[in-house]
């Protein structure tokens, strides 16, 4: 399923998920979107390693640790 941005925050009100911590990451340069989903998902395993190694299993019991990405145009 495709949400838009306000779909997208709205669901994230509704739900539990912790949104009251907030990092914000930014790049300066012209990269693909190939790469930038590389180095998104790199920083998704790494924070989840260091956390919990074990939420990583397939079929875990542990929480991970969400990425979400919003891409902003200037």
């Amino acid at each position: 399923m495709i949400m838009n941005r306000n779909q997208l925050t709205d669901a994230l009100v509704k739900s539990n998920v912790n949104t009251t911590e907030l990092y914000v990451g930014s790049m300066r340069g012209n990269y693909s979107k190939k790469y930038l989903i590389k180095k998104l998902s790199n920083l998704s395993y790494v924070t989840n390693y260091r956390i919990n190694r074990d939420s990583l299993k397939k079929n875990s019991k542990f929480l991970r640790v969400a990425i979400y990405c919003f891409n902003q145009h200037t």
